[in-house]
């Protein structure tokens, strides 16, 4: 589900971002599939370091902000659950897939 408009809301989040590549990139909110009403909670998540697993591959985990924020929160993670940028930023930075790492990230 997005809201009204998401698209000029993105990209005017990009504007606003202290880069010339800027992505936005978050977990998405949870929803419910069988309502058409948005969820009440519109606070970002920003994705954070959990630790290292027992293979010591970095896990991430998205932490819930206190307030919605007037410009993105700059972030040093990525992740594939939600991400916005210009089409120059991805024919530079391809995603290059990984069979053998998968953590929930499609």
């Amino acid at each position: 589900r997005f809201r009204s408009h998401w698209d000029a809301y993105l990209i005017d989040q990009l504007a606003k971002c202290d880069s010339k590549e800027p992505v936005l990139t978050a977990y998405p909110a949870d929803y419910d599939k069988d309502s058409a009403a948005l969820p009440s909670d519109v606070r970002p998540t920003l994705l954070v370091p959990s630790g290292f697993d027992k293979d010591g591959v970095l896990r991430i985990k998205g932490r819930r902000l206190a307030r919605v924020h007037e410009e993105p929160i700059p972030s040093p993670l990525w992740c594939a659950g939600f991400s916005f940028c210009r089409a120059k930023v991805w024919r530079r930075v391809t995603y290059e897939p990984l069979p053998h790492l998968f953590f929930g990230e499609e």
